[in-house]
């Protein structure tokens, strides 16, 4: 099992996950990598629902990993941007059902 802290920037399109990815890191630096720490940032799933399967295959590859944990923060979008975000999971997870 992997165990992450991914903040889900999966979007429909690569370019709406960059918009997404550059929130999500700003708010990152702002919060937990402020001085005097200097915290790495974990996981993040980002890219259209294809890339992240892609990224999922091959740490499954890779390590032979059969179960991910994830740990998804909320409140830094809407709410209809979280579903979104969400439901383009989802089809992540059914790819590997």
């Amino acid at each position: 099992m992997i165990s992450s802290q991914p903040n889900l920037t999966i979007r429909s399109t690569e370019a709406q996950t960059g918009q997404y990815y550059r929130v999500f890191e700003e708010s990152f630096n702002f919060a937990s990598n402020a001085p005097p720490y200097h915290v790495p940032m974990w996981r993040v799933w980002k890219g259209a629902v294809y890339q992240v399967i892609d990224q999922v295959g091959a740490l499954e590859e890779k390590y032979g990993t059969e179960e991910f944990v994830v740990w998804h923060h909320v409140g830094y979008f809407t709410q209809d941007e979280e579903l979104e975000k969400l439901d383009n999971y989802a089809k992540v997870v059914k790819a590997f059902s």
